[in-house]
């Protein structure tokens, strides 16, 4: 623009733009014939196009670079001082909707000028390692309605789940399964399916001389499984009760062995510690009530027993269980107010035509509970399996409240 306030006739040469540009005969074609009649391509001439149109065949006047001399001959004509080309349209910052261009800033940048490639590896996914930490958080809060895992969740609420539905494992979720299987041989092939990271088993009929060959099946499978042994109730073999826990191999699974010896447990109660969910790992207690008795006397002194050894615990706990009874009677009963738990089912029917497989979990972990729904592909019956959906690390949303000093 210098050159333009020198000169205030300059020449086509000196503009800043391509030969196609500057030259001259585009400047003093004949704008109304805009057609030059020719038999055959003779090369090509910048600013025409040859084709054969309605006049014939020929050579056409390129209508782009009509536009494109309008404007440069216009700049020519205008003053020096005349810097700037208005253009008339529309622009919200501006009530009168006309824009100003500068001819300098329609002029190619020089090469040199521009960025250079950078060698750099671009990041992954386009985010940056805080960004893709944040949207992960997100997903692991998908039970606050802020993650992608909230939808598939709340229709397998309605429509139950896949025992081999892995989809919590893209969200950040932790999968526990209970389940009755009346036998250990399908609670062994319910395992090599199932997509959880542990399962509560209940009724598993293993006596206590078969626990380690059932031990030894789950490893084959990568499974760790921790077994409270049946009761053997005549003497052709037959086993009653018998509860489990198995986790995945690769998590921590110990037996807890330092528990209150009552007889109300035996072949019905197991407790195991899962190193996973949340720092120092979480308690699994496995239990199989007396079938077909509701509140008896029987069943009532078990819970008074597990009662005690749940409160003898030293951190979070999960309780999953085949109660042969609605989880409206336990909570009438009053258990769940005194181990100070907070009641997890599907509001569906687990066995025939009542809902006895259920979990209860601590009152810490109630805020880390995303979902629960049956898992319809159970594979025997008469019980289905129900799944439950835990956030990671649930201690980051329990909060303090200020009390006032007594």
């Amino acid at each position: 623009m210098d050159q333009l306030a020198e000169d205030p006739t300059p020449q086509v040469s000196q503009l800043p733009y391509s030969d196609l540009w500057a030259r001259e005969d585009l400047l003093h074609f004949d704008e109304d014939k805009g057609f030059t009649a020719a038999p055959k391509l003779s090369g090509a001439k910048p600013g025409w196009v040859y084709k054969a149109g309605p006049l014939g065949i020929g050579y056409y006047l390129d209508e782009g670079m009509m536009v494109g001399k309008a404007w440069l001959a216009d700049s020519l004509a205008a003053p020096p001082a005349a810097s700037r080309l208005k253009c008339i349209t529309w622009s919200p910052s501006l009530p009168d909707g006309v824009v100003e261009l500068c001819l300098q800033d329609l002029v190619p940048q020089p090469i040199d000028s521009l960025q250079k490639h950078s060698r750099r590896r671009p990041r992954r996914g386009g985010r940056s390692r805080s960004e893709r930490r944040k949207l992960a958080k997100l997903k692991v809060r998908a039970g606050d309605g802020s993650g992608d895992a909230e939808d598939w969740i709340r229709q397998a609420a309605l429509l139950g789940i896949a025992r081999a539905d892995s989809r919590h494992r893209e969200a950040g979720l932790w999968a526990l399964d209970t389940y009755n299987g009346n036998a250990m041989a399908t609670a062994q092939l319910y395992l090599q399916d199932t997509a959880a990271d542990a399962v509560c088993l209940q009724e598993s009929k293993v006596l206590a001389a078969d626990v380690p060959s059932a031990q030894r099946m789950a490893k084959g499978a990568r499974w760790s499984l921790a077994l409270e042994p049946a009761r053997l109730t005549d003497e052709g073999g037959g086993a009653s009760g018998g509860t489990g826990v198995a986790a995945r191999s690769f998590l921590g699974l110990a037996e807890v062995e330092d528990l209150p010896d009552m007889e109300e447990l035996h072949s019905r109660v197991k407790v195991a510690h899962l190193r996973a969910v949340c720092k120092g790992g979480i308690f699994l207690v496995s239990a199989y009530l007396w079938c077909s008795e509701g509140l008896s006397a029987r069943n009532l002194a078990l819970l008074q027993a597990l009662a005690q050894v749940i409160l003898q615990l030293h951190g979070p706990w999960v309780f999953a269980a085949d109660c042969n009874f609605p989880p409206g009677t336990l909570e009438k009963s009053g258990w769940i107010s005194l181990v100070k738990g907070h009641l997890v089912c599907t509001r569906s029917a687990t066995c025939r035509a009542v809902e006895d497989d259920y979990f209860v979990v601590d009152r810490r972990l109630r805020r880390a509970v995303v979902g629960v729904a049956l898992v319809h592909d159970t594979g025997a019956k008469p019980h289905f399996a129900v799944r439950m959906w835990l956030k990671g690390k649930p201690r980051r949303d329990t909060s303090r409240v200020m009390r006032a000093p007594p």
